[in-house]
C-alpha cells in the first residue's frame, strides 16, 4: 500500500518530468524509475527499459539518486523541436476537428508528423516519436500493433470521414476532380477488376478518385472503386456524399462525353471541363 504523501509527490514528479515515471516498492522503501521503450532489432520489437532516478520518504520527501563525484552527469536530453514544431503548426488546425470524429485523432496526428519528417514503417513511429519535443506535450499510445489496430478500424468507417471532408469545404467551392487506375497483379484485393483505361490495358485495377478544394488546397475526398466501374457513377457517388455543400467540379476533358455537362442526374450542378 503507497502512503497518500508518496503517491502525491509521484504525481507531481510525473508532471514535473514529463516523463514515463513509475515506482517500486521494495523491502518497504519506495523507489522511483523512468521508463521508456526501445526499439530491439534482434526481437523487431519495442522493448522497456527502466532507469532509477532516486526514491521517496513516506513523509513524501523525494530524494534524488546521487551522481559519482568522479562522474559528471547532465539531467538534460535533447529533443528535435524546429521540425516537428513546423509540421505540427500544418495539422494542428485540424485536431480539433479530428476529435470530433475519432478518439484516435492523437495517434492520426503523430503518424501523420513522423511520415512528413522521416517515413518509417509502423514498428519504428514511436521510437522515432521519442526524439520530437512534441513527445513531452502530446501522449499517446504508439505500439506497432495498437497503431495497426488504429488504421483497421478507421480505414472501414468511410462516412465520418467525409463528413470531416466536408467541413473542409466551403460553400461556392470548386472541386478539382479527377479519377485513376492503378494496375495490380495481386489475387487478393477484392476491388481489382478489369476496366477502361487510357492505356487500354487489360490487367486488373482498381479505381481511385481524388478531390482538391481551390480555394483551401486542402484534400477534401480519396476514395477508391471497383476497377469496372465507370466514371459517372463513381462521381455519382462522390456528390452524394456531399449533399448538404453548394459545390461545383473542376474536370478534365475526358469527362465532356458524359450526360453530367447536361444535368441529367444532378439539378444544379457546376462544372468546368476544357474543350480540347
Amino acid at each position: 500500500m503507497i502512503p497518500d504523501k508518496v503517491r502525491h509527490t509521484l504525481q507531481n514528479l510525473k508532471k514535473n518530468l514529463q516523463h514515463n515515471v513509475e515506482i517500486h516498492q521494495i523491502k518497504g522503501g519506495f523507489y522511483v524509475y523512468r521508463a521508456s521503450s526501445v526499439y530491439d532489432p534482434q526481437t523487431k520489437k519495442s522493448k522497456k527499459t527502466t532507469h532509477y532516478i532516486g526514491s521517496i520518504t513516506r513523509d513524501g520527501t523525494f530524494k534524488p539518486k546521487k551522481n559519482s563525484a568522479s562522474k559528471i552527469v547532465s539531467n538534460r536530453e535533447i529533443f528535435e523541436y524546429a521540425n516537428g514544431m513546423l509540421a505540427y503548426s500544418y495539422i494542428k488546425d485540424l485536431e480539433s476537428l479530428l476529435e470530433k470524429y475519432t478518439p484516435y485523432f492523437k495517434e492520426l496526428v503523430t503518424m501523420a508528423i513522423v511520415k512528413a519528417l522521416d517515413p518509417k514503417p509502423l514498428r519504428l513511429i514511436e521510437s522515432r516519436w521519442e526524439k520530437l519535443d512534441l513527445s513531452n506535450q502530446i501522449n499517446v499510445k504508439l505500439l506497432p500493433k495498437h497503431l495497426g489496430e488504429v488504421l483497421h478500424q478507421i480505414g472501414s468507417e468511410v462516412g465520418w470521414w467525409y463528413d470531416l471532408f466536408a467541413e473542409l469545404a466551403s460553400d461556392d467551392d470548386l472541386i478539382f476532380y479527377d479519377l485513376t487506375a492503378i494496375i495490380t497483379y495481386s489475387e487478393s484485393i477484392k476491388l481489382a477488376e478489369k476496366g477502361y483505361n487510357a492505356d487500354h490495358d487489360k490487367n486488373e485495377q482498381i479505381g481511385v478518385s481524388m478531390a482538391f478544394s481551390s480555394n483551401t488546397g486542402l484534400p477534401i475526398g480519396c476514395d477508391v472503386s471497383y476497377g469496372s466501374m465507370r466514371d459517372i457513377k463513381t462521381i455519382k457517388n462522390f456528390l452524394n456524399r456531399f449533399k448538404d455543400n453548394d459545390i461545383g467540379l473542376i474536370l478534365d476533358r475526358g469527362f465532356s462525353s458524359y450526360s453530367l455537362l447536361n444535368g441529367n442526374y444532378s439539378a444544379g450542378l457546376s462544372a468546368l471541363i476544357p474543350s480540347i
